[in-house]
């Protein structure tokens, strides 16, 4: 075949090719010779000298594809239901493949003539004439066309009448429904509007036209038909499930959403799956959420997992159906929770209070993964109710206690001989900290925490260091670096006391000075460490002077700048007795005045209370404390039951026995002074002095960040300063009510930090909120 142009008679060429796209679109047998023939022609039409057919061509094939698709709509004409169904689709395979070959036969003209007549955005833009370019398709697009305007349009009555019936059999189950059949059809509409897209000027450039087509013929009837049934499908379910059971009900309602999705899957285009999905859903749920609702709130009461779940994937996309369910099942879990923990929370039954409170977590937790697919809505309904569990107030108004024990509890794991192995071989870092995040008074619970830690430190009765350390690292990551400064300063003065009494020992030695006893001692930061002051006052037994003595020299020398305070009345010393009738060694450990008090008995068989007074100068009140352990274990006799007066005499038992060998007598506390709160809050009668303090804290925290965030803002309504206020990221340990709030506002005006804004009359302003106005 020679491509160079030539004068060619274009009537005889096109009955040529007009006899072979004939049997194309047929889709009848050509030989190749007739194929490739095809190609030659068209092409030998748009190159023609002295001018190219093109146009005529164009014009021709046009003619021809209307007249074709016209003789196959006249046939469907009077065909109805089902046969017109399977007859157009039979039309569509044979048109839409055979369209294909000839837009392969056209493709010369598709990409020359054509492109040529197609008008640019240039051309839109500066007003070029587009009448030739509006009417000029590509071939495979003409054909498309052609098919729309001459098979669809007729027909379209008809064929949308015939699908909704098709689809209408295959939802009752009817007998030789041919789903296949219609999902073609249907997709026949996508296609006419979407297949050869091309760069005709007259495709329609917005694609959200596209399918219009598809929704007129069949769409929107479609999800108006569904409407319609699953309106009446589901009245007659609700009046069953209302006699017997919504479980039936939420089954079925979820197997005639599935079936209803994989049968939209199958017929409609994925543009109407969710128009599809709302309309089965409103109908099936939307419109009996009231009876949903009730039954719901008896699932989580009854805790009815299947039901609940099944429930929750009916809810899922219901929004205010799903969140009546999310308050539902909080509730519960408050209840429960509650339930479980009251008497324990009341009775300060610390591992009994953890174990039932992890375990209604644990189980809550798996209900929402295992239930409601991990939603993390539950998980959060799940936060506030454990929240409401672990801040439990008793109704007497007494202060909650769950500081307290969380502080006990972690006594009991990290203090030597308290805790069961098995105790500890729970994941007991995991228990502490996740009720730990749901404490709202987290400042409280450091209190309790910072005494049981400084006790254990200083009586040296810690499990492991490593442990300690792991809680320790956990606290800092969930509270920050602050929270823990002091917890971490005590580490480190612990640590550091091991060094200074090793070096204290390497003292002794090179001045070749002997104590006479065995020394250890631990210099603490006064700013760290929960103590109680000491008695310093009090004269120490001869035995341990010269101890005391020599340290006070040790440390002056080395730390010069810094000054020592002891505490005696948190030290201990480690008696050996052999002085019983029964022979048997004893090992005590005790406070050094109760030991002093027995030293007095190897000079005298009677020690009168006046003695002590004398010996070690100290108050009666004192000397109970000292003697209570004594005579606790019998160690001691008195002439008088107690109050002490000073004529009391006591006398040592040489009979004692016990069968503990070792025995460790614990001193009676000592009066503690409590500090003053500042009005912080009306405090409850049985709070204890760790609670007070924090409570006392709290108004200079509050007052701290108060005036940091009026010294930014500078003027300030009531309500945007308490939500700046809960919103402050350095107040973490506590959530002050509107009390402390108020107070704290009520101390700054005194001290003339901040001021009410007043006009000259000294009323306030026109809202009726206080405004407050940060003071330079």
């Amino acid at each position: 075949m020679s491509l160079a142009p030539k004068l060619i008679e274009f009537e005889s060429q096109w009955e040529i090719l007009r006899s072979t796209i004939s049997k194309v679109i047929s889709m009848q047998v050509i030989p190749k010779e007739t194929w490739n023939g095809g190609f030659s022609v068209v092409y030998e039409m748009c190159v023609a000298r002295p001018t190219d057919h093109s146009s005529d061509l164009y014009s021709r094939t046009k003619e021809f594809l209307e007249k074709h698709v016209g003789q196959l709509c006249h046939e469907l004409n009077g065909v109805h239901g089902a046969i017109l169904l399977d007859k157009y689709r039979e039309c569509w395979r044979c048109y839409s493949e055979g369209l294909s070959y000839i837009n392969l036969m056209y493709r010369y003209l598709n990409t020359q003539y054509i492109k040529r007549q197609t008008m640019s955005d240039s051309d839109s833009k500066y007003g070029v004439d587009s009448e030739s370019a509006e009417s000029t398709l590509e071939i495979g697009r003409l054909g498309m066309e052609v098919w729309h305007r001459l098979m669809v349009l007729p027909l379209k009555v008809s064929l949308s009448d015939a699908l909704i019936a098709a689809v209408d059999a295959d939802r009752t189950g009817q007998p030789h429904c041919d789903v296949a059949c219609t999902s073609e059809v249907v997709q026949s509409l996508v296609r006419v509007q979407t297949d050869y897209p091309g760069t005709g000027a007259a495709v329609d450039k917005d694609t959200r036209n596209t399918l219009h087509l598809y929704e007129s013929v069949f769409a929107y009837r479609y999800i108006e038909a569904t409407s319609d049934f699953y309106k009446v499908q589901a009245r007659s379910f609700v009046v069953t499930a209302v006699s017997s059971s919504a479980s039936g009900y939420l089954r079925k309602v979820l197997e005639l959403k599935e079936r209803e999705r994989k049968r939209s899957h199958r017929l409609v285009d994925p543009s109407s799956y969710e128009a599809v999905e709302t309309v089965v859903h409103e109908r099936l749920v939307g419109d009996y959420l009231e009876y949903l609702d009730a039954e719901s709130k008896l699932m989580c009461e009854e805790e009815r997992l299947d039901d609940l779940h099944n429930i929750y994937l009916v809810l899922q996309n219901t929004g205010e159906g799903l969140n009546r369910l999310i308050g539902y099942f909080q509730k519960h879990v408050e209840r429960v929770g509650l339930e479980s923990t009251t008497e324990l929370h009341q009775g300060l039954q610390s591992v009994g209070f953890l174990d039932h409170f992890i375990a209604c977590y644990n189980k809550y937790k798996d209900m929402i993964a295992q239930v409601f697919n991990g939603n993390t809505l539950f998980i959060s309904a799940l936060d506030k109710a454990c929240k409401v569990i672990v801040n439990y107030v008793p109704s007497d108004g007494s202060f909650c206690k769950t500081s307290q024990m969380l502080s006990k509890y972690c006594d009991i794991i990290l203090k030597k001989g308290k805790a069961s192995e098995e105790l500890r071989s729970e994941d007991w870092l995991n228990k502490i900290i996740t009720v730990f995040k749901y404490i709202s008074d987290q400042d409280v619970f450091r209190k309790f925490y910072s005494k049981t830690l400084a006790r254990r430190f200083i009586y040296f009765q810690s499990v492991s260091m490593e442990m300690e350390e792991q809680l320790l690292a956990q606290l800092k990551d969930n509270m920050g670096v602050d929270y823990t400064s002091k917890l971490n300063q005590m580490f480190r003065d612990a640590k550091i006391s091991e060094v200074q009494t090793a070096q204290f020992c390497d003292f002794l030695v090179k001045d070749n000075i002997d104590i006479h006893i065995e020394f250890a001692i631990k210099v603490l930061r006064s700013d760290a460490w929960p103590l109680n002051p000491g008695n310093g006052e009090h004269a120490l037994p001869d035995v341990l002077e010269p101890a005391v003595t020599h340290f006070n020299r040790f440390y002056a020398e080395n730390h010069p700048n810094k000054k020592l305070e002891w505490m005696h009345n948190h030290s201990w010393v480690d008696v050996k007795f052999n002085c019983f009738g029964s022979g048997r060694s004893y090992f005590m450990s005790m406070a050094p005045y109760s030991m002093g008090i027995l030293i007095m008995f190897n000079s005298s068989s009677v020690v009168k209370t006046s003695d002590i007074i004398n010996a070690y100068s100290c108050s009666l009140s004192d000397i109970t404390r000292y003697i209570q352990p004594l005579l606790d274990i019998k160690l001691v006799f008195t002439s008088a039951p107690l109050p002490l007066n000073g004529s009391t005499t006591f006398s040592l038992n040489h009979n004692f026995y016990s069968k503990r060998l070792k025995l460790r007598l614990s001193m009676g506390a000592a009066p503690h002074r409590e500090p003053q709160a500042n009005g912080s809050q009306p405090a409850a009668s049985d709070e204890t002095p760790e609670v007070k303090e924090a409570r006392a804290e709290r108004i200079l925290s509050l007052e701290a960040v108060i005036v940091r965030i009026m010294k930014s803002r500078r003027k300030l309504h009531h309500r945007d300063l308490v939500s700046a206020i809960m919103n402050d990221p350095h107040k973490k340990t506590f959530t002050p009510n509107n009390y402390v709030i108020k107070r704290a506002l009520e101390v700054l005006i005194e001290k003339d930090y901040i001021r009410r804004n007043t006009d000259d009359a000294g009323n306030r302003n026109a809202t009726g909120f206080d405004e407050y106005i940060y003071i330079h």
